[in-house]
């Protein structure tokens, strides 16, 4: 259901007035056009659906001409910043019992995102929350409120109720776009649940074409369950494809070297960095050669550890 229904509903009209008068063969092919009319509207304004996967059913909910036009007023309401209006409208149709479960929810998230455009953050949660509850909109109008729902509320430091929304969203969608699946992520890590943040990055990662977020963020869940040799490997592979390309790329996959006691690696790695001039002359860089000098020390490989205080003194 989209407003657009609106001209729908008036083409209908005019299709009855001008075969009124006429005979009933004439009411059929007006009929049948009007058919091919509103499948020919369909096919032009549908959305692909982005949530193939989600196996809930919303019934069709078609809007009448007043009901459009009123909606449409309320839209305008929002656009020119008439937020108390629009959610007085909102509130108003809500409560009334002849409005459509999809009419109801389209007026909810609009109020909602009216309070949000206020920083009223828990006023547009619980609307939110309101329009889902109606549960009238298309999937992807559906699922969307509830995605949203779910970081807003983790912006709210409700991490909880946030987390919640969020699972029941992967549950109910099986969405598994990188974006939306590493802002998942990234909440769990936040709620200290990085074993299931790494389930969500084994996920993404196997499918060989994951972003450098996706290997830098599995490589901190990795560390976080004591797995810092997976993390490790991780950053390598990243390093292979060509995605560590900034400085601090380097220096945390030169830190895993070293707390992996693979010194060698780790200096080579702050050499790879400066050849590419990602990593340049400095304190941080000298800081770093001068950690690894003290590893070979400890390690009574002397030549090297001169070897590398001197790049260190160096800078």
């Amino acid at each position: 259901p989209v407003l657009a229904q609106d001209s729908e509903v008036g083409d209908d009209m005019d299709d009855t007035r001008r075969t009124n008068t006429g005979s009933g063969t004439a009411a059929a092919a007006a009929e049948r056009a009007r058919a091919k009319k509103a499948a020919a509207r369909q096919a032009a304004t549908a959305q692909p659906e982005r949530y193939p996967q989600a196996t809930r059913k919303v019934e069709d909910s078609p809007v009448n001409a007043k009901t459009a036009k009123r909606l449409e007023a309320i839209v305008k309401l929002y656009d020119e910043q008439k937020y108390a209006e629009v959610q007085a409208e909102a509130e108003a149709i809500d409560a009334d019992a002849s409005f459509t479960p999809y009419v109801k929810s389209f007026v909810l998230q609009l109020a909602a995102n009216a309070a949000i455009d206020q920083d009223d953050q828990p006023k547009g949660i619980a609307l939110y929350q309101r329009a889902l509850d109606r549960n009238g909109l298309s999937n992807n109008d559906h699922y969307r409120i509830m995605f949203n729902l779910g970081v807003i509320q983790a912006q709210a430091d409700q991490l909880g109720p946030a987390l919640v929304t969020l699972d029941r969203f992967f549950a109910e969608t099986k969405a598994e776009d990188e974006k939306l699946q590493l802002d998942y992520a990234s909440l769990l890590m936040l709620a200290e649940r990085p074993a299931d943040a790494v389930k969500i990055y084994e996920k993404l990662l196997a499918g060989g074409n994951a972003g450098k977020n996706v290997y830098l963020n599995a490589y901190q869940a990795y560390s976080d369950i004591d797995q810092k040799e997976k993390g490790l490997a991780l950053l390598e592979q990243a390093r292979t494809r060509g995605l560590l390309t900034e400085g601090n790329d380097y220096r945390r996959l030169f830190l895993g070297y070293v707390l992996g006691g693979e010194t060698d690696k780790a200096v080579a790695a702050l050499d790879e960095a400066q050849a590419k001039g990602l990593l340049t002359p400095g304190d941080p860089l000298a800081n770093d050669y001068a950690y690894a000098a003290q590893e070979y020390y400890a390690a009574e490989r002397i030549d090297l550890a001169i070897a590398t205080y001197r790049k260190a003194a160096a800078m």
